[in-house]
């Protein structure tokens, strides 16, 4: 058995919990071992818009924030990232390589094992709502800056002017930019799309911020993203923080790791959703990722309000 072999064996063992073991009479049999089956297409290279695989992938950091005991408020992943779509093809079978294709990028920092690690880090509200401004600003002209998120839900009015950013003061001034309110789940038992806690909306005036009790978005949020779109969070206006709110310009220093102290990879975090989920649903994807359902209808996440929507 070669080392590849080797690592095909740690991975879906890991993803799946169980004890993986190649046959080596059998080409491939770790690379399209089953990891679900569907019954539909799911969408991910379409833009810029939300799409069900953002979805997936944000619920599926949340999931794995939560069974490790990690409090998490929003998590977030970007278009630019997502190289494939989920297909049913002829026998709705889904291979870890069709999952593993999906988020293909990257490599650990500090190991250089393949795969984007996921990040952990605090940030203020006003960065929060600078990085999804930019989400429906330039995300709309390029489709790789369009955000998706979990346990978060955001309303935005194109007939608004898109945020400028040259100071914090930019930032917290509530009525820079087109985002009008944000909604967090923080109960995740009964999924990621029921709102509980306003913490933005324009219409409060004077009080929009609405979770800091000093109403200028400065109270902080733990957001969980992986390490390549967590890298741009400058460029959104954003410093990664600890829980005391200390910046730290090292971003190994918020990678997710299990109790063993591997970090947790974006494409394992995926692949493992996707089959959890689906043993979960009698071997199949769940129909709130299937659009032209009702749980899966689109848009349910970031939402155009106002005239000017597309």
């Amino acid at each position: 058995m070669d080392a590849r072999d080797r690592q095909g064996q740690t991975e879906l063992s890991l993803i799946t919990g169980t004890d993986v073991v190649d046959d080596s009479g059998t080409l491939g049999d770790l690379y399209f071992k089953e990891m679900a089956k569907t019954t539909f297409d799911v969408i991910g290279q379409r833009g810029p818009e939300e799409t069900n695989v953002l979805n997936m992938a944000t619920d599926a950091m949340l999931a794995e924030t939560d069974a490790l005991g990690i409090p998490v408020h929003a998590a977030i992943e970007a278009r630019g990232t997502v190289r494939a779509d989920i297909r049913k093809g002829a026998t709705g079978s889904v291979a870890f390589a069709d999952l593993f294709r999906v988020f293909p990028l990257g490599q650990n920092p500090v190991d250089g094992s393949i795969g984007y690690p996921l990040v952990r880090a605090y940030i203020w509200t006003a960065e929060l709502k600078a990085a999804l401004e930019l989400a429906v600003s330039r995300g709309r002209a390029d489709t790789d800056f369009y955000l998706g998120v979990g346990g978060i839900h955001v309303e935005y009015d194109l007939s608004r002017d898109p945020q400028v950013l040259t100071s914090i003061t930019d930032a917290i001034n509530p009525e820079n930019g087109r985002i009008t309110k944000i909604t967090l789940d923080t109960n995740h038992a009964d999924g990621y799309d029921s709102d509980d806690a306003v913490i933005f909306d324009l219409s409060q005036g004077a009080g929009a911020w609405v979770s800091d009790p000093n109403h200028v978005g400065l109270d902080l949020h733990p957001v969980v993203s992986s390490l390549y779109v967590a890298s741009f969070a400058s460029a959104a206006g954003a410093t990664l923080k600890d829980i005391g709110g200390v910046a730290n310009p090292d971003i190994t220093a918020f990678i997710v790791k299990r109790s063993d102290q591997t970090a947790v990879k974006e494409f394992e975090n995926f692949v493992s959703y996707v089959h959890g989920q689906s043993q979960a649903n009698g071997g199949f994807l769940p129909d709130r990722y299937d659009e032209t359902t009702a749980a899966g209808a689109l848009p349910r996440r970031l939402k155009c309000v106002g005239t000017a929507c597309p």
